[in-house]
């Protein structure tokens, strides 16, 4: 028998009395790694790592360095070592590692282990490097200019790294980013790396990355048209993105804005509306012409803006007023408010409800827009961002770190999923039937089974998620 077969299958009987292993389910997310803003001259790269499955054959491989070579020269990328487990890693992918780099060619990628093994009912048992590093080549070279965001992905086998004689030689594949054309979605803006991240809903894998300056965060997409709009609020415009090129095809100026807080799309992409956190003001921009429409004083320092499409009005809400003022979009002009005492943030209009986050008071207001009665749906601490998923509202409670939800007009929460961390956006795929939820600070997207309703794992980032928009 040949001999890695033989010593493959003595490693399985070993690990045949293990229990079973489980979907991910971790909740303890990884410390979040120093966000590293590159200069203008500069480019990022990041590094995700895929394990194809490999049965119960749990292989650990301790990689101690990284490097990339550019021209003649290996510059480091991660120098500190990494433990990677293949059973953890194949059900799912991980950000491996980011690097700030100079802008020109780059071909190889070097990895330097400090050790290999197998996990086994026995113990790990240790298995002999054949190198200590080893040099694979890119598909294509990668071309990182001035201000560039790129990714690369490693696929390991552990199966195929396993030689005759105990002996461990990592077989490793590099990929280069590849958008794909006819998949479902999802952007994730990262302000603090000036990258929106491309994730692929059918895998839940980051795909690839773009290069967004300005610290981008709100972001809306618009599939018919094939456009996503960013907020860039550190340059005080919004960039106009060519899907799923990532080409820039406009960026359009914010005059009289001192510094932008949020931004909505209207349903036509004809209008933004925006928060100055300055001034306390509430613009309206044409998005045809570039020119602002409208403006309005709103004081009390407006937080969060939701669009009503039956009435074609804004909610606009005031966490420190603990008001919420209803605005007419044609010459912003404030025509109703609604008084609350709980500090109200995140908004959503659903039905003939308008759902209200209410910081303070730990609870969820259901308006509604017909009677204007108020009923309250207590949740978790510190509710912030509201979705509506088939049926069910889903709340972010961003100061406990989890995920309520309950059903639209029944007025009691049915369940809270713990996700960890200090979850805020969210956005949901019907097609795949998932709802992702930026995790700030753990620097995840962590996904929830929408015909579960239980949480099922997290997507690594690494950076804090700010923005997210889903394509159907």
């Amino acid at each position: 028998m040949n001999m890695k077969i033989s010593i493959i299958i003595l490693l399985l009987l070993t690990t045949a009395c293990q229990p079973s292993q489980v979907p991910i389910d971790n909740h303890n997310h990884a410390t979040l790694v120093q966000e590293q803003e590159p200069g203008p001259n500069q480019a990022l790269i990041s590094i995700f790592l895929a394990v194809p499955p490999s049965g119960d054959l749990d292989v650990v491989m301790d990689l101690q360095r990284l490097e990339i070579l550019n021209g003649d020269v290996w510059l480091p990328i991660l120098d500190e070592v990494r433990h990677l487990e293949a059973l953890e890693i194949g059900k799912g992918q991980i950000f491996l590692a980011r690097a700030v780099l100079e802008p020109g060619n780059y071909s190889h990628l070097r990895v330097t282990l400090a050790g290999a093994s197998m996990k086994t009912s026995l113990g790990q048992q240790p298995l002999n490097l054949t190198e200590t590093s080893y040099e694979y080549s890119f598909p294509n070279s990668l071309e990182l200019g001035k201000g560039d965001s790129d990714s690369l992905f490693i696929s390991w086998d552990p199966f195929q790294s396993i030689m005759a004689g105990d002996r461990f030689s990592p077989m490793i594949s590099i990929a280069n980013q590849s958008i794909p054309l006819n998949k479902d979605l999802a952007y994730v803006a990262c302000p603090k790396i000036n990258t929106i991240y491309i994730l692929d809903t059918e895998k839940n894998r980051i795909v690839g990355s773009w290069s967004v300056p300005g610290h981008p965060t709100d972001i809306s997409l618009f599939q018919d048209r094939l456009e996503l709009f960013v907020l860039s609020p550190d340059q005080g415009v919004i960039r106009v993105i060519e899907v799923p090129t990532g080409r820039i095809k406009d960026v359009i100026k914010l005059p009289m804005v001192m510094k932008p807080s949020f931004m909505l799309i209207s349903p036509d992409a004809d209008s933004a509306f925006v928060l100055d956190e300055k001034s306390d003001m509430l613009y309206h921009f044409d998005l045809g012409s570039g020119s602002l429409s409208a403006s309005l004083a709103m004081g009390d320092k407006p937080e969060y803006v939701e669009y009503i499409a039956d009435s074609g009005r804004l909610a606009v809400s005031s966490p420190e007023s603990g008001k919420v003022f209803l605005v007419e979009t044609a010459g912003l002009s404030i025509v109703d408010t609604i008084s609350l005492s709980g500090a109200p943030d995140g908004l959503l209009a659903h039905g003939d409800f308008l759902y209200i986050a209410e910081m303070r008071g730990n609870a969820v207001a259901e308006y509604s827009l017909s009677t204007g009665q108020i009923r309250r749906i207590f949740v978790g601490r510190t509710p912030k961002r509201l979705l509506a998923g088939e049926g069910y509202i889903y709340v972010a409670n961003h100061g406990q770190g989890s995920v309520s939800l309950f059903q639209s007009g029944r007025g009691t929460i049915s369940r809270s999923l713990r996700t960890g961390g200090a979850p805020l956006e969210m956005a949901v795929s019907l097609a795949r039937e998932w709802i992702y939820v930026c995790d700030q600070r753990g620097g995840v997207i962590d996904v929830i089974d929408l015909t579960t309703k239980k949480y099922v794992g997290h997507i690594d980032l690494m950076a804090e998620p700010s923005g997210i928009a889903m394509s159907h």
